[in-house]
């Protein structure tokens, strides 16, 4: 019977963090480096959104430059301002749904009581005959 000689597994060597300055990444460094998993690069490949390089039959390489189409600024949200009839329609809207809420608590009476009380005591009586 041979006995294997015993080897560092690849598993075990820690890898080093992708160099900025490589021109081509992999797909797992790439995902590494845009912090994603690599199905969604596969994905991102696949729907067009990123472009790819073979190497070989199977080995795949994904340039910086792509990358870096993929890194786009989020633009801040910019509400514009009221203008002076938007603002005017907004409070008759306000003043609108204020008057209905007053006819509805009206026709109702008061608002329904909390439900809480309800619910902690009718837990506690299933409790005691549990």
């Amino acid at each position: 019977m041979k006995k294997r000689a015993s080897s560092v597994s690849a598993q075990n060597i820690p890898r080093q963090a992708p160099d900025l300055g490589a021109e081509f990444f992999t797909v797992a460094e790439a995902a590494k480096l845009l912090k994603v998993s690599t199905t969604t690069l596969h994905r991102w490949l696949k729907q067009g959104r990123l472009h790819a390089y073979r190497v070989g039959p199977r080995a795949v390489r994904v340039h910086r430059a792509d990358l870096a189409k993929l890194l786009v600024p989020t633009a801040a949200l910019r509400v514009p301002p009221l203008t002076e009839a938007e603002a005017a329609a907004a409070l008759v809207a306000l003043k609108d749904a204020q008057a209905l809420t007053a006819a509805i608590q009206h026709q109702r009476g008061q608002p329904l009581s909390a439900s809480w009380p309800l619910i902690r005591h009718a837990r506690e009586e299933r409790a005691t005959r549990l």
